[in-house]
């Protein structure tokens, strides 16, 4: 299994946690029990305790003994079954944090009035700079549900895009305008089974961008969303920001996989035609999307 750069990064800086939280180096791991129960303990979720495991699993493959290595992917298949057998419920946490699309919408459409009143100005502080970022990423996730792959992207002219060699196309992830326009995705979660994907822009995510270029700093890396201090955002930072948002305006905790579930549950859930067109933007099957995503 190929693990994408952005999975390698979350994983790298879960085991920099572990080591630290431990106050050891890479040889904790062989301590599988000190290891294990210190994950037990952790108040997180199951699904981030499957990730420790995850990020053990990768990180250790090649530096402890097979029998140590299966005591972590036992523990691993034990969470992989939890998800499996909540897949399609709602726990109780989402429960508490679910709010119909509608919802969503109405908070987007107040977001956007707000920008309306301030995109013309120059010099904006960062908090309207990030009025206009949310925006764009909101509106941008309601037309394609997809992960936080936002966060690894550049945007980039489509007479540049065309010149790139088709190795760095098939890298990186470009917000690409101009004499055409659309997402080029190819840095995601399960890019080894389905490829580069071409994603269509409509005209509201491509007014929207055009206001966020205007005013996004980060010129000279092409950034397509980024941080205050305008270094580059990462997945766990996209989550975040979604979360302060929604928790701010309509008291949710909710971030983009949340944010994905909603829109898929509401609006795919009978819809054929709408299930494979949003399965293929999203970059996994049907089945995947009706068990993991849509709720009941």
């Amino acid at each position: 299994m190929t693990i994408t750069e952005s999975s390698k990064e979350a994983y790298s800086k879960t085991i920099s946690k572990i080591k630290k939280d431990l106050d050891s180096d890479d040889d904790i791991f062989k301590d599988y029990k000190k290891v294990i129960e210190y994950i037990d303990n952790k108040e997180v979720s199951y699904l981030t305790k499957r990730n420790y495991y995850n990020s053990i699993i990768v990180y250790t493959k090649d530096k402890i003994n097979n029998d140590i290595l299966k005591k972590y992917q036992d523990k691993r298949d034990i969470l992989n079954k939890q998800y499996e057998d909540n897949a399609g419920e709602k726990s109780e946490k989402t429960q508490k944090n679910w709010t119909d699309l509608n919802s969503i919408i109405k908070v987007k459409e107040e977001l956007k009035k707000e920008v309306q009143k301030i995109m013309n100005k120059n010099n904006l502080i960062n908090k309207n700079k990030n009025k206009i970022q949310i925006l764009f990423i909101l509106t941008f996730h309601l037309n394609n549900p997809i992960r936080n792959d936002l966060s690894n992207s550049y945007y980039i002219d489509y007479n540049d895009y065309i010149k790139l060699d088709e190795d760095i196309k098939n890298t990186n992830n470009y917000f690409v305008y101009g004499k055409k326009n659309f997402y080029s995705l190819a840095n995601y979660k399960t890019n080894k089974t389905y490829g580069l994907k071409i994603i269509d822009i409509n005209e509201e995510i491509l007014s929207i961008f055009h206001i966020w270029l205007k005013h996004n700093p980060t010129t000279d890396n092409s950034l397509l969303v980024n941080l205050k201090d305008n270094s580059n955002m990462t997945s766990h930072n996209l989550t975040l920001l979604l979360t302060s948002f929604f928790k701010r305006t309509l008291n949710k905790s909710i971030g983009s996989t949340l944010l994905r579930s909603i829109i898929l549950t509401e609006l795919f859930s009978e819809n054929k035609e709408k299930q494979k067109k949003y399965a293929d933007i999203c970059c996994h099957d049907i089945s995947t999307q009706q068990n993991i995503y849509v709720k009941n």
